[in-house]
């Protein structure tokens, strides 16, 4: 059963890099009611539903996203 275990463990490292709208709103200061007007515009950072609800972001392509918009509208002598 050691495959299974393998499974489960790459299940919940994926699970606890998903982030809820709240924490993206918290991590970057971005307003909530700003992020869900994005998804329903198809803008903003990449997310997915999980059920009918629970609206849930991937931290990895959260970064991603921070870090082209960081490059593509960054200002000033670049270090």
């Amino acid at each position: 059963m050691p495959h299974v275990a393998v499974r489960i463990s790459t299940l919940e490292q994926r699970v606890s890099t998903l982030l809820r709208t709240a924490e993206v709103s918290h991590q970057t200061g971005i307003p909530v009611a700003t992020l869900r007007w994005w998804r329903h515009r198809g803008e903003g950072p990449p997310s997915f539903k999980l059920g009918k609800k629970t609206v849930v972001y991937p931290a990895d392509k959260l970064a991603v996203w921070i870090a082209t918009h960081e490059a593509t509208t960054t200002k000033g002598d670049q270090l």
